[in-house]
């Protein structure tokens, strides 16, 4: 019985066009394991405006302003298969927060710019100034 209505299931998020945990785990991620407020965009999307100081992703400065989707990451919560993460900022710190990427130094980037991340990286902040790993998933 289980396995049937299991499938059932399957056939029905199918059919209403819902993503498998499996495809949706390719989404950029971030996760906030601090006590502030965090910010993640979806670039391309919506009518807000998200700075980004390493506009191609990676550990290279280039200032582009994308239009974004912005949504609020409360302390401790992880954006996890419900948001596409295209970029993460920390807004209203009043300092900087810092950014290490797998490849180059360290970054400190202003309160209320965005990093960049792509679809098979995953962004694990923590700390009362927030130090953000970005690795691949």
């Amino acid at each position: 019985m289980r396995r049937i209505l299991g499938a059932f299931i399957l056939v029905v998020a199918a059919m209403l066009g819902a993503t498998a945990p499996a495809q949706a785990g390719v989404w950029g991620t971030l996760t906030n394991d601090t006590d502030w407020g965090f910010s993640a965009g979806r670039f391309g999307r919506g009518g807000a405006s998200c700075p980004t100081w390493n506009g191609d992703g990676g550990n290279t400065y280039r200032n582009t302003t994308f239009t974004c989707e912005e949504t609020s990451v409360g302390p401790r919560t992880t954006t996890g298969y419900w948001f596409d993460v295209d970029g993460f900022t920390v807004k209203y710190l009043g300092f900087p927060y810092t950014v290490c990427f797998p490849t180059g130094p360290c970054r400190n980037i202003p309160s209320g710019v965005y990093t960049r991340i792509h679809d098979w990286e995953i962004a694990r902040c923590s700390g009362y100034r927030p130090v953000c790993t970005v690795t691949w998933k």
